[in-house]
């Protein structure tokens, strides 16, 4: 734990997470360093569907995930940027009766929390979505009006910017090989430049951070997982929601300019490789045809591959750590990051500032992975 606020902070990490920090710091008068490997967004910052969502959350994300949203409401103006931010809504689209009796449970206590979400029928689903397949294995939905997506590099480069133009300084192509460390306090980060001194490091380097750690004698229990996604030529209006098919793993949606992006999920063991796989784009193409025929002869254009860093809990770690006194982590989101990411700089800034985050930060502590009584985070609504 930290009281006094820093004057000098090192971050580690130029994705979403690390910008927004940098960024929300910078404005309040701290001297912002980020040091990155490669470049901004280079890594699942810049490799993810955009989605920006608040419903199907764990129970403790989903504050975070409402106040996220009113953020990226304003974020344009707040960074003169343009997102391409869509209020268009996400279908999460059940397979059968099983899957609608687990929404309809859940969708009830996002409503208690003030979420607007509710229950659609399968012919709901196709009334709001007609591109949809009726044959596909679709037996309803639940559906939230104020989800949405944006563009996640334009994001990531617009916090960037903006915390450049409040003073933080970038160090990109210049990789972090280790936490300085003394007497059990950081006190900055090595790189292959030189030190650069700090009373105050913040990892968030995602799936990177784990090996930072360990050289500090932290052990953060993240893998990484490699996810994949496509994008099409663009077409004509096709589905404005933004659509997620849990049985199947897929999701898709339809970006400003018309093009369609693709994901879906595969299983892999963990891996730092960001190649793409060749044998995931022809089944993942089968899959979405499964829902959106009108597809069959639209042309993809590329495809990428990027990292999820992934906790146990499938829950992100943004907490003091243990033993060494001015090192906040901030990783393990698990591929929740791009949608967390303006309220985890703010919350940041109000830790190390203002002494107060606005929301609970109990709910991510790293120690919550220790003990035998440890399992899943609660329940996703």
């Amino acid at each position: 734990m930290r009281a006094e606020r820093p004057s000098e902070v090192v971050i580690i990490g130029a994705g979403v997470v690390g910008c927004a920090i940098a960024y929300e710091l910078a404005r309040a008068g701290v001297r912002v360093t980020v040091v990155e490997r490669e470049c901004v967004a280079y890594g699942g910052s810049g490799r993810n569907g955009g989605g920006v969502r608040a419903q199907w959350r764990f129970r403790t994300e989903l504050p975070w995930a409402m106040a996220a949203i009113e953020i990226f409401k304003t974020l344009d103006e707040e960074l003169g940027i343009d997102s391409e931010y869509r209020q268009t809504g996400n279908l999460i689209l059940a397979a059968d009766e099983a899957e609608m009796a687990e929404h309809r449970a859940s969708v009830a206590e996002q409503r208690a929390a003030g979420l607007d979400t509710c229950i659609l029928s399968a012919e709901e689903v196709f009334e709001l979505a007609p591109a949809l397949d009726r044959r596909a294995p679709i037996a309803g939905a639940r559906y939230c009006p104020t989800d949405g997506s944006c563009n996640p590099i334009a994001v990531t480069y617009g916090y960037a910017r903006a915390a450049e133009r409040e003073g933080a300084r970038f160090l990109l192509h210049t990789a972090a090989t280790a936490i300085a460390a003394h007497g059990g306090r950081a006190q900055g980060v090595e790189t292959a430049a030189g030190r650069i001194a700090a009373d105050l490091v913040v990892l968030a380097a995602g799936p990177w951070s784990v090996p930072l750690a360990h050289g500090v004698g932290v052990e953060l229990p993240i893998e990484p997982h490699r996810h994949h996604v496509f994008v099409t030529e663009p077409v004509p209006p096709l589905m404005e929601p933004f659509g997620i098919h849990l049985a199947s793993g897929a999701w898709w949606r339809q970006a400003r300019s018309g093009a369609m992006h693709v994901g879906m999920g595969q299983e892999t063991p963990p891996t730092f490789s960001q190649e793409v796989d060749a044998n995931w784009l022809p089944q993942a193409a089968r899959t979405i045809l499964t829902f959106l025929p009108g597809l069959a002869r639209v042309k993809v254009i590329r495809c990428w591959a990027g990292l999820y860093d992934v906790t146990p809990d499938a829950c992100h770690i943004v907490d003091w750590a243990p033993g060494v006194e001015g090192l906040l982590i901030a990783a393990g989101f698990s591929g929740h990051g791009f949608a967390l990411g303006p309220i985890t700089g703010r919350l940041v800034k109000e830790l190390l500032v203002d002494g107060r985050p606005s929301l609970a930060l109990e709910p991510f502590a790293l120690s919550r992975f220790s003990g035998e009584g440890f399992g899943r985070a609660a329940t996703i609504l």
